[in-house]
């Protein structure tokens, strides 16, 4: 008799559904676990190649323009806070097409014009 998974586990006397259901349902498990390894580990494999790729071209070209989002962590402050920051000139802001973005020059120069030497 056999079955859609393929597994040749078999209850004494051969009949798969004298088991108790626990037992079926693990050895179901476990065979198709078994299955798809191969498969799980090719798929992987190709998309740790593909971070690998992605993530050797970020650290090739530094991005000059920041999102709000990462000028906030850049600076160590919030998004509110950055939405300040510009409210009152402190940091100018890049416009392209509606959206706000930052210049890490500019941030570095807002850090350097607020530094206070320790007295």
């Amino acid at each position: 008799m056999g079955h859609a998974f393929g597994y040749a586990g078999r209850a004494k006397g051969g009949d798969l559904r004298r088991m108790p259901l626990l037992n079926r349902v693990k050895t179901m498990l476990d065979v198709t676990k078994t299955n798809l390894e191969p498969l799980i580990d090719a798929v992987a494999e190709r998309l740790a190649g593909r971070l690998r790729s992605l993530l050797a071209a970020t650290r090739s070209i530094p991005k000059r323009l920041l999102s709000v989002e990462e000028a906030a962590v850049y600076l160590g402050r919030s998004k509110s806070a950055i939405h300040a920051l510009v409210e009152q000139g402190k940091v100018p802001v890049v416009r392209i097409d509606r959206r706000r973005f930052f210049d890490r020059a500019d941030l570095d120069r807002c850090i350097e014009r607020h530094k206070r030497h320790a007295r």
